[in-house]
């Protein structure tokens, strides 16, 4: 009777190990933002640092400086710097549950901001906005 209690046991470990393995994750909406980062004229710049904030790091803080910026990405040779927000936790806390939210990207020196815009994402949503200085 015990060996017969213990059998049962084990089958019911393992069957519920299989089900919690076997399960699979749902797939990752992809969030990006693609920063255009151009001249006045229009001519992609290259080679610039693009900072990116939540919003309660805002334009309106102290806190909209390079050393509190939550991602930071370099632009390509094409003047695009792209923030690829899915593979961060706290872009996925913001945007959890379908919720929006907003993020600003900018082109900062020390303190000196010479641009930057805001924008308002989903989770799932591909968005492209400029940046000219």
């Amino acid at each position: 009777m015990k060996t017969k209690i213990k059998l049962l046991t084990l089958s019911a470990l393992f069957c519920g190990l299989f089900l919690t393995t076997s399960c699979q994750k749902e797939k990752e909406k992809e969030t990006i933002v693609k920063v255009k980062v151009t001249t006045t004229n229009g001519q992609a710049r290259p080679g610039v640092t693009v900072y990116m904030f939540r919003s309660i790091k805002g334009p309106t803080t102290a806190f909209f400086q390079p050393l509190y910026a939550d991602l930071q990405v370099i632009a390509e040779s094409n003047g695009v710097a792209t923030f690829e927000l899915h593979n961060h936790r706290f872009a996925k806390s913001d945007l959890r549950n379908g919720q929006q939210a907003t993020f600003y990207f900018a082109v900062l020196s020390g303190s000196s901001t010479f641009s930057y815009q805001g924008m308002t994402i989903k989770e799932g949503e591909t968005k492209e906005v400029s940046i000219a200085y």
